[in-house]
């Protein structure tokens, strides 16, 4: 959980100015810091949680039972909002995994945790003013950057001997949390693969 307390050092995008007229620079352009001030990156962020469950790709995989089981603890912060506004992903997500086959099974698998930090794309384009920001409409599809050299085989729990599938939340192939669609209401489809079922729901501040 060390990668959560780092988030105490970020600020939030807002601020807001004191209301004169120079917080604001060619009209609809934000000031600098202010980028992410605005009602589409504001739905983005903050703390979500909750299950995520990823059957096996393969029907004849026992994995179909779904033993590959995260809860997910995702907090999406303001990177930089100085030219754009530019947001992180910090991911904390133990995994269960309630089946674990016999190291000869030819469907061997293994589940691992993930505790990164990912850059988002909000799959907005470039340039968009506050007004058009402010007028998307959500539900809408964001996705998470992932590390393509992660392998998708290697040792069965350590097991150098054995060669088995490897299963990571966001990384190698299967990629089961990469695309995510937010709903606009605080909660998060995960949308990755059709074998992918999950909802993250946005924490309420009070």
């Amino acid at each position: 959980m060390a990668i959560l307390f780092a988030l105490s050092t970020l600020t939030g995008c807002g601020g807001g100015g004191n209301g004169d007229s120079s917080d604001v620079i060619l009209g609809d352009t934000p000031a600098l810091g202010q980028a992410c001030s605005n009602n589409f990156h504001q739905e983005l962020i903050g703390t979500y949680k909750g299950t995520v469950t990823y059957p096996s790709l393969n029907p004849e995989d026992i994995a179909l039972l779904g033993s590959c089981r995260w809860d997910v603890e995702m907090i999406i912060a303001v990177r930089s909002s100085e030219l754009g506004c530019f947001l992180d992903a910090y991911i904390n997500a133990p995994v269960s995994q309630d089946i674990v086959l016999a190291s000869n099974d030819t469907f061997a698998y293994q589940c691992f945790d993930d505790n990164s930090i990912r850059d988002v794309d909000d799959n907005t384009g470039t340039f968009l003013s506050q007004e058009q920001l402010n007028a998307i409409q959500f539900p809408h599809t964001v996705q998470l950057s992932y590390q393509p050299d992660v392998p998708n085989r290697g040792p069965y729990f350590g097991d150098v001997s054995i060669t088995a599938t490897h299963i990571h939340l966001i990384d190698a192939i299967r990629q089961p949390f990469r695309t995510l669609l937010f709903n606009g209401n605080g909660s998060v489809t995960v949308q990755s693969s059709e074998t992918t079922t999950g909802i993250l729901v946005k924490e309420v501040v009070r």
